[in-house]
């Protein structure tokens, strides 16, 4: 919900405050070991069923070559697997995805960093139109992060 809409429903100052990451949390950078296997998709998060559609990524991974699939692997980290391990199935592609149980901050942190890709699913939501999560953040500095290692 936007802090104009808060303050018309509770008549009441509403701050917003933006989101970011703290440099500090995140550990030292990767090593390339994680660039020999295949490439890794990573979704750390919530998964809600029917609100974050990852559906439009195993459609597209179906229509890959059966070599270059088998050299993909996408992993969602969250509480439970929300239908996903179904939807895979039901879209050919269940094994190239893996369900893995929640992990601390930190580890999250370590893996958004050994990861090739990550994976950002909005809410299917029109009210949610131009939020942005936090999840974001960690995931830009993630990436910055390892492509100046790379450099």
């Amino acid at each position: 919900m936007r802090a104009r809409q808060l303050k018309e429903i509770h008549h009441k100052e509403v701050k917003v405050v933006l989101n970011g990451y703290a440099k500090e949390d995140f550990s030292e950078l990767p090593t390339d070991d994680h660039m020999t296997g295949p490439l890794t998709i990573r979704y750390l998060g919530s998964l809600y069923s029917g609100l974050r559609d990852p559906s439009p990524l195993f459609v597209a991974i179906g229509l890959l070559e059966s070599g270059l699939c088998r050299q993909l692997r996408v992993e969602f980290f969250g509480e439970s697997d929300a239908g996903i391990q179904r939807l895979a199935a039901e879209l050919g592609v269940a094994d190239r995805i893996f369900i893995r149980s929640r992990v601390p901050y930190r580890t999250a942190l370590e893996l958004q960093l050994q990861a090739d890709v990550l994976l950002l699913l909005q809410w299917n939501d029109s009210q949610d139109e131009g939020a942005i999560p936090a999840k974001l953040f960690e995931y830009l500095y993630a990436q910055l992060a390892d492509s100046v290692y790379r450099l």
